[in-house]
């Protein structure tokens, strides 16, 4: 628990600091408090998570027997379904980055609250549910496009979101 608790304190107090520095050294401060919970997540023993044994024993699995970063994220895995699936898809980011646009693009919603809320209340859930977590924070991604008038990029959003849960 304490290493949740490090890690959600380090990240978000880097997104509210994100809102105070300049513009330019701003995407630096984002990428170490973004990183951060991936890597959270990533680093998490084998038994925390349901989806852990079905997706990520495979991709660490994966990563072994590779030689370099693009042979290990076109490499493929099976978990526990007929079809393949490949490492490239199954990321923590996927999560996180969505969420992180769509409160970006919302002017008036403060960044390191909307964070707080998501590490408090999803972020140990999206790691049971990692296909559905990445489809709802691409559908929240697609309704803030929607509310911009940027149709085309909102139903893009929902299009993909959809594709997850098949």
């Amino acid at each position: 628990m304490t290493p949740y608790i490090i890690v959600f304190m380090i990240s978000i107090g880097l997104f509210a600091l994100s809102d105070r520095v300049i513009f330019t050294q701003r995407k630096p401060v984002v990428f170490v408090a973004v990183i951060t919970l991936c890597l959270l997540a990533g680093l998490r023993a084998e038994s925390i998570g349901t989806d852990t044994r079905v997706y990520l024993v495979p991709i660490f699995e994966a990563a072994k027997k590779c030689h370099s970063l693009g042979e290990y994220l076109n490499s493929s895995f099976h978990a526990f379904t007929w079809t393949t699936d490949y490492v490239k898809d199954i990321l923590e980011l996927c999560v996180i980055l969505p969420l992180y646009i769509a409160v970006r693009k919302d002017k008036q919603t403060n960044l390191w609250m909307a964070m707080f809320v998501f590490c408090m209340a999803f972020y140990n859930p999206s790691m049971n549910m990692m296909r559905q977590s990445i489809a709802m924070s691409l559908g929240v991604l697609g309704f803030e496009y929607w509310r911009n008038e940027e149709k085309k990029n909102a139903f893009i959003c929902v299009f993909i979101a959809f594709l997850f849960h098949t």
